[in-house]
């Protein structure tokens, strides 16, 4: 971050004019990680500055804790590497779906296009990816029907309703007159401009949609080798640019993982929450495809998930009251994915001093949001549960590198330094 000067009544900056209590301050906040480059000037009174200091820009928070998505991703594909049965194991992280646009032409994403439906009647759809010629992945709206038929409140544009047309053999005609009577359907007729409102307004959706579109497109395409980088297009990968309608910090983040099954090489789009990457510490979901074959990957996997936090203690299959199996090889569960595994928090107690264990079924472990359930610093953890020095250390440590536990701070009194 660098002072650029004062900012003036017209709008410029200048460093030498007169610093007064109730000036606006210009400061240029950098950042640069690899190829990402991000310069953004904030404006703050002068008073304020000093006060509060100078704020980030806006995202910035959660730019920065995800800033190095890249080097997990390929920390991800690393720990699966020792696969009996697939290779070229990897995983890249995509972000989160690029704004897409609605209605800037009628042969353009976003436009509108009037079909022929195979009853003889008007469809109207929204073009979200052109696979080639004539040829899109277009999109006519999610209904509800606990909705009497309307749109899909929360998510207008499910994916699972894409569907591919040529829009020039299915162009409706309206100077066709039907030679018999067309039976209206009982749902309510939704019109382009009604899907335009709903991709403006639920912008979210529209984008995701628009997205695994243009993903799709490319899969359709006659091509001798598949161009994954044209496939990704509709992802951001900088996390200084995302863009949502709700919490960025909430935001799905995409990954890309890819093998090769001996045959031919295979994709597998997956998403995990912003905030239980960078902040709770999850780990990157992985296809089931290349999960659960061998010991190797699975004991690889449960080591991730192990390190994604402080003092944590993978376990192992539970044997007795007091014994656990560690080793996948020497299970009883059949198949292992079946497997309940046990995790220790060292130097975390529960009522009566008993030790801190959770347990999970090995599948969900594919599933961010399944990892480790009630860990002891998440909402969901038993009461009462006692930490230790030890344990707050670590935490600190893994939370922020360089950081320190320095005690327990109540309102209006200071930190206790001795406890």
């Amino acid at each position: 971050m660098r002072f650029q000067g004062i900012v003036l009544e017209d709008g410029c900056v200048d460093i030498n004019a007169k610093l007064k209590t109730r000036s606006q301050l210009a400061f240029e906040w950098v950042a640069a990680f690899g190829e990402i480059y991000e310069a953004v000037v904030v404006h703050v009174k002068c008073g304020n500055a000093f006060q509060q200091g100078i704020p980030k820009p806006e995202g910035w928070e959660t730019a920065l804790r995800n800033s190095k998505l890249h080097e997990a991703a390929r920390a991800a594909a690393c720990s699966l590497q020792a696969n009996e049965i697939y290779s070229n194991i990897d995983c890249r992280a995509l972000g989160v779906p690029k704004v897409a646009p609605v209605g800037n032409g009628d042969d353009e994403v976003g436009g509108i296009v009037h079909l022929k439906e195979p009853d003889a009647t008007r469809q109207d759809y929204l073009l979200c990816a052109h696979v080639r010629d004539s040829t899109w992945i277009c999109h006519k709206g999610s209904h509800d029907p606990d909705r009497g038929g309307h749109l899909h409140e929360e998510n207008p544009f499910n994916d699972l309703d894409l569907i591919q047309k040529d829009i020039s053999a299915d162009k409706f005609d309206f100077t066709v007159v039907p030679s018999r009577r067309i039976r209206v359907r009982d749902h309510i007729k939704i019109t382009g401009r009604d899907l335009q409102a709903a991709a403006r307004s639920q912008s979210d959706s529209w984008n995701l949609v628009v997205a695994l579109a243009t993903w799709k497109a490319e899969e359709r395409r006659p091509h001798d080798h598949f161009d994954v980088p044209a496939a990704c297009a509709g992802f951001e990968p900088n996390p200084f640019r995302w863009k949502t309608s709700g919490r960025l910090s909430h935001c799905n983040v995409h990954f890309l993982w890819s093998f090769f099954d001996g045959f031919q090489d295979k994709f597998d789009l997956k998403f995990a929450r912003s905030n239980d990457l960078a902040i709770n510490g999850r780990s990157i979901p992985a296809p089931a495809a290349i999960m659960n074959h061998s010991p190797e990957v699975l004991w690889a996997r449960l080591k991730l998930t192990q390190d994604s936090y402080p003092l944590c203690k993978f376990l192992g299959e539970k044997i007795d009251d007091n014994r656990y199996e560690p080793d996948p090889a020497k299970w009883k569960a059949h198949p292992r994915s079946t497997a309940i595994v046990y995790f220790e928090f060292l130097h975390v107690t529960r009522e009566n001093g008993e030790r801190y264990l959770v347990h999970i079924h090995v599948y969900q472990l594919s599933n961010p949001h399944k990892d480790l359930p009630c860990w002891p610093l998440s909402k969901s953890a038993p009461k009462p549960v006692y930490f230790s020095i030890e344990y707050m250390e670590a935490f600190a440590a893994k939370k922020l590198e360089g950081s320190t536990f320095q005690g327990i701070s109540f309102e209006g009194f200071k930190t206790l330094q001795n406890m």
